[in-house]
């Protein structure tokens, strides 16, 4: 991970921790009580790691990160 994408954006190297995942479960849930039929097909559009997908395992994950540094 690049120093530049610390300085630019905050300190992302934690996102996959623990402490995270709380965060995560709380999007998992959003996503199965906004998506009728849930398990279904994910885009995550900036997903960086793609972290999300380990919270999402009955979906077919798709992830896309646009950033070269992320």
């Amino acid at each position: 991970m690049s120093k530049h994408w610390n300085d630019e954006s905050g300190d992302w190297h934690n996102l996959d921790s623990q402490l995270q995942a709380p965060r995560y479960r709380t999007i998992a849930r959003l996503v199965a009580s906004v998506c009728p039929g849930y398990p279904r097909a994910i885009l995550d559009v900036g997903c960086g790691e793609g972290i999300l997908r380990d919270y999402l395992p009955e979906c077919d994950y798709f992830g896309i990160e646009p950033s070269r540094i992320a």
